[in-house]
Order: C-alpha cells, then structure tokens, then sequence
C-alpha cells in the first residue's frame, strides 16, 4: 500500500486465518490530449516563450526547432527570437523530419515515402527542396 491508502498491488497476510490474498488496484483511464504546444525554457529554467504545434524537432547547432500543426505543415522556428522562419506543406503528412549536424539542412519524410531535404536558411518561398 501506498502512504495515500490506495492499493496499487501486495499482498494480505492473516496470520490468524493463514490467508494469502491478492490486491489490485485499478487506477481509472485519464483521456490524455496531445499537447498542442512547445514551451521553451531557458537553461536557468525561465520560461521563454511557447510554441503552437507538436512533436519538436531540435537543431542545437543552429538554434532551429520544427513543429507539426494541426493542419498537417511543418513550421521551422527560430529558438533564440522564437519567430518562425518558414512553414512547409506537403501533400501528404510528415512521417519523420530531422536535421542535419550543423542545422543547415533538414530531412523530411512524408507518408507517401517522398524524401525532401530542405535549405533551413532559404527563404520561404524558395524552401522547395531536392528530392
């Protein structure tokens, strides 16, 4: 038993009644929502500012970080402003994104198994990357 007095699992012991019995604790199913947003904090622990979107993807080299939308792009934000630099859509959705070692490149993979590698310092409108 827990300090709180919830079962989670044990084991009872009647030594009067030479019984053994088996406890079980069955904690209720929480809905747990993604998490639509990216918090950034400081190395101090300050929060610095928060990002709309899910499943980041970190350049420490470059001080990038991508995010998916809801609507299915890919944004690329820059952590040290926190301004977003480019939005990428794609026809299908993004499987797997990545950045290279120095952060000048990013890999992208959507679900239709098309492979885009994408200039991180190109502007937007000439972010159309090499197949």
């Amino acid at each position: 038993m827990r300090k709180t007095g919830e079962i989670s699992s044990g084991m009872r012991a009647d030594a009067s009644r030479k019984t053994i019995r088996g406890d079980s604790y069955r904690r209720p199913r929480r809905r747990c929502r993604r998490q639509k947003r990216v918090l950034v904090y400081s190395f101090d622990g300050q929060l610095k500012g928060t990002i709309a979107g899910h499943n980041p993807r970190v350049s420490a080299s470059a001080d990038l970080v991508t995010v998916h939308t809801e609507s299915g792009e890919l944004e690329l934000y820059d952590l040290i402003q926190l301004t977003k630099r480019a939005t990428y859509d794609f026809q299908s959705r993004v499987a797997f994104n990545g950045f290279s070692a120095d952060g000048k490149r990013l890999l992208v993979l959507t679900s239709d198994q098309t492979v885009l590698i994408l200039d991180t310092a190109a502007k937007p409108d000439s972010a159309v990357a090499s197949r």
